[in-house]
């Protein structure tokens, strides 16, 4: 009676086994992401970003060197940029106003800076209940639940995770959540995030930095409550370097918002 209750019970736990083994392989050739290329892919993209850029911002600019954009100031230019107004937009779903600047004695154009808000969110776009986003399918994930059970409140938290885990791998022996996950970041940061170095803003201020094109394009993104703002700075000239990481730095040290 005993080795019949035995061979129950052993049959039972390998019947258990056999076909959590079973459910995991689907899972994972189900969510397999074309996770190997992608996955290589997204190393090449992000395998020298993850520096965090500490902000303190100045808490000593004077009224009189802020130009207004929006909700948000930023020190003026030393140098002579002009507006222009060609490259400049006020749509409802994203403005922005565009800057250059030209040498006295050719009028080459040496530099560009654009300052802009937009309601562009990557937090948004990952939650999207749309699961054909970017053509992709994604298998009908709860995007929104998934980004919650991992504590992903916002466009920086995603950003962060992404840098944090992009090299991740998973198996059979992971959890059904984490599978899922690794199918939809690298499918997802595969496609949203460009090829570039990407610096993390943290401290006084939350955001991250695209930096493209052998440093020679700064995208910044600021995030203030409910409020994105993007900042780009562009060098023009062939063999001149008009901004680099510093001066990008100090840039964002001397932006402040109106309800501060």
């Amino acid at each position: 009676m005993k080795k019949k209750v035995v061979k129950t019970i052993l049959f039972s736990l390998f019947a258990i086994i056999i076909l959590y083994l079973g459910y995991k392989t689907i899972l994972l050739f189900n969510y397999r992401v074309d996770v190997q290329e992608k996955g290589e892919q997204l190393i090449k993209k992000l395998e020298q970003s993850g520096k965090i850029i500490k902000i303190q911002k100045n808490e000593n600019l004077n009224e009189e060197d802020l130009v207004e954009y929006k909700n948000l100031f930023y020190k003026k230019f030393e140098d002579g940029f002009v507006l222009n107004e060609n490259k400049s937009e006020d749509k409802g779903f994203e403005s922005y106003e565009t800057y250059h600047l030209n040498k006295e004695d050719t009028n080459d154009l040496i530099a560009e800076f654009k300052i802009g808000k937009t309601n562009y969110n990557l937090y948004d776009i990952f939650a999207s209940n749309d699961i054909f986003v970017y053509g992709t399918n994604l298998k009908n994930i709860d995007r929104k639940n998934l980004l919650e059970s991992y504590d992903l409140k916002d466009s920086y938290d995603i950003m962060k995770y992404i840098i944090n885990n992009y090299n991740k791998k998973v198996n059979i022996f992971s959890s059904s959540k984490d599978i899922k996950m690794n199918y939809f970041m690298k499918t997802f940061a595969y496609l949203a995030i460009p090829s570039a170095k990407i610096y993390l803003i943290d401290g006084d201020y939350k955001g991250y930095i695209f930096v493209m094109n052998d440093e020679n394009f700064y995208e910044v993104y600021l995030f203030n409550g409910s409020d994105n703002y993007f900042i780009n700075f562009s060098n023009e000239a062939e063999n001149e370097k008009y901004f680099n990481l510093v001066k990008v730095r100090d840039f964002i040290s001397n932006v402040k918002f109106s309800d501060e």
